[in-house]
């Protein structure tokens, strides 16, 4: 049976369809006339949606005229895409038209060819790309090649101080009642209940989760582990057994002590096969929101970013930044012996209005400390770096647009309300970001904040 992940995964995210099905010398980004009615007016563009992780077609001309490479499909062959039926033959036609082989069980390595497209009645022809004599195949290391490079600290994602921030809310959950505890600048609720509360780690071994928890507890000044706190190392079961032994120990120790204070799950992605599987990471997300009600408990989840830095891994990220009410990104600072805590998503207000937080490791307390905050005008300088890049995004694709469609992006992008995006505008304008174009008083153009930055640089 064909699967859109298999086809978005053999065709560029979906480029490679729109390339085959759009006639036209177009640029990603760039607007074009739209072929699939009279256009007068270039407002299409082919543009890739960093939320789906898959290209898209948008035409601001005429909504309707915009979707996925699926969608772009659907409509060239009269099906629609919302019926499943149809959306099985529309996959079955992208794998024949395309010769992906995926239905006839023989994926086939096809080379991505310059499509010869006519214009105008004028054919321009682009000479092919020469077929390069190899391919690239990703080998994964074997698991005495990955205990030999542990010892020297080649880790991908690690030392930015996650764990250690996460066991210093931990921490704040457990200590003595007026105690005073270093919780890196975070206030935690006093568990004066005795709640349960509960770790789970899938990626540390045994004998390193033993190491972090007794650190935690010396933060917490406590010199014997309390009974309400429960750590698990979920590393020795498989991916499905993880969750199930989740949802049933919460289940246990919230009749035992009365109701739950905390959960953390650190390394969330251990939890599914793929975190690029969409289905699987829908279902675990759902779950866990699902947890969280029921036990009327804060589950506090720890992801990695992509290799790039700029999103949550996958499609798991995607539905937990969706579904999470809080996202806080831990990161190195410019100074390399500090970590800086930033929001990137709170449920009441801006992400970008928070302040930044510093933490450090001290070598005399034997821990990380909490540094203060960064001075004010950093957390301007991160809200402007912020908005400049989104203003980039989205005028890279359009000259110009009206408050209306800006807010509406906006909100889109950076997953905020309507009120904050309104917020963000009147910050860029004030900025010049972005600034009133004086031949349409109705729309906003690229400010000369982004031009000047354009012509400085070399």
């Amino acid at each position: 049976m064909l699967r859109k992940e298999e086809i978005l995964e053999r065709t560029s995210n979906g480029l490679a369809i729109f390339k085959h099905y759009l006639p036209g010398n177009w640029r990603i980004g760039r607007n074009f006339l739209n072929p699939l009615y009279e256009d007068s007016k270039a407002s299409c563009n082919i543009y890739f949606d960093r939320r789906s992780s898959i290209y898209k077609m948008k035409d601001f001309g005429n909504d309707s005229y915009s979707g996925d490479c699926f969608f772009l499909v659907g409509q060239l062959k009269g099906l629609d895409c919302n019926r499943a039926a149809d959306f099985v033959e529309i996959l079955e036609i992208i794998d024949r038209d395309l010769g992906l082989g995926l239905a006839s069980g023989t994926p086939v390595s096809i080379p991505p060819a310059t499509v010869h497209r006519t214009v105008s009645g004028k054919t321009e022809e682009t000479p092919e790309k020469p077929v390069k004599p190899y391919q690239f195949r990703e080998q994964k290391f074997p698991l005495a090649e990955l205990v030999y490079w542990q010892q020297y600290g080649i880790t991908g994602g690690e030392g930015t101080g996650k764990s250690n921030y996460v066991a210093a809310i931990v921490a704040g959950c457990i200590c003595p009642a007026g105690a005073e505890v270093d919780t890196l600048g975070i206030q935690i609720t006093a568990n004066g209940r005795h709640k349960a509360v509960l770790l789970y780690d899938t990626e540390q071994s045994e004998v390193q989760l033993f190491k972090n928890v007794s650190n935690l507890l010396a933060r917490a000044k406590q010199p014997d582990k309390p009974d309400e706190l429960k750590a698990f190392c979920l590393t020795g079961m498989s991916r499905k057994e993880r969750l199930n032994a989740i949802v049933q120990s919460m289940d246990k120790f919230y009749y035992q002590y009365g109701g739950i204070q905390l959960v953390v799950i650190d390394g969330i992605a251990d939890l599914v096969k793929s975190a690029n599987d969409e289905a699987e990471s829908v279902a675990v997300i759902d779950e866990l929101y699902r947890l969280a009600g029921i036990y009327n408990t804060c589950i506090l989840c720890v992801l990695h970013f992509v290799p790039n830095g700029l999103k949550l891994r996958g499609h798991l990220g995607s539905e937990l930044q969706r579904k999470a009410a809080t996202i806080l990104s831990i990161e190195k600072d410019e100074e390399p012996t500090q970590s800086v805590v930033k929001a990137l998503k709170v449920r009441e207000g801006s992400p970008l209005d928070v302040p930044l937080m510093l933490f450090a490791w001290d070598k005399k307390a034997g821990m990380h400390v909490y540094k203060g905050e960064k001075p004010r005008e950093e957390k301007e300088k991160r809200k402007e770096r912020e908005l400049v890049n989104v203003a980039r995004d989205i005028f890279g694709r359009q000259t110009r647009i009206t408050y209306i469609d800006l807010c509406e992006q906006l909100q889109q992008v950076l997953d905020i309300k309507e009120r904050t995006a309104k917020s963000y505008i009147r910050f860029m304008r004030e900025r010049d970001i972005i600034t009133k174009d004086t031949a349409n008083q109705s729309c906003f153009i690229i400010g000369s904040y982004n031009l000047q930055r354009n012509a400085s640089c070399p």
